[in-house]
Parts: C-alpha cells; structure tokens; sequence
C-alpha cells in the first residue's frame, strides 16, 4: 500500500513540474507577442501563470513552516539526547593506534 502510495505522489510530481515547465516555455515564448489590448488571452495567460506561482511558493512557505512546527520537538529531543549522551571516540568505539 505504501509503494502504491508513493508511486501516485511521484506521478502527481512529475505532473505538477511537467506543467510549471510547459506554462513557463509558453510564457517565455509569447512574452514579445503583440498585445490586442484590454482583452487580450496571452497577457491574461501570463497574468494567471505568475499569480498562481506566487501562490505555489507562498503555500510552499506555510507548508515548510508547518513541518518545522510538527517536528520541533523531535529534533530538539533529538539534539538535546546527542548532547546529554555525547558522542566520544571512546562512545563510538574508534581505535587511534597505529
């Protein structure tokens, strides 16, 4: 079941950057195109693409935040555990002689 699992989310991935690839190609290319004016679907293209990456890097940012506050607490137990217990060469069973 976890296999399946990561198999959709790789292909939800390669969707999700396929398309942001494809939608910027198409942005550099008509970027010069010659505008119609107030109705025109190129620039409303343009206009839809860089407004819903800056929505992307915004939830990315929050989604970021959100991990950090999860697992806070397991990191900082995790440090504090490594330096309680100190990892020595003696702990670590490292041999110095020749």
């Amino acid at each position: 079941m976890k296999n399946k699992k990561s198999v959709i989310a790789l292909i939800i991935s390669a969707a999700l950057i396929i398309t942001i690839i494809f939608s910027a190609g198409y942005i550099v290319k008509e970027a010069e195109h010659d505008c119609t004016g107030h109705d025109c679907p190129i620039c409303a293209n343009i206009w839809t693409f860089v407004h819903r990456m800056q929505a992307l890097g915004f939830f990315c940012a929050i989604l970021l935040l959100a991990l950090i506050g999860v697992y806070k607490h397991k990191f900082i137990s995790l440090l504090r555990t490594e330096f309680e217990h100190g990892s020595t060469l003696v702990n670590l069973k490292i041999k110095l002689s020749c």
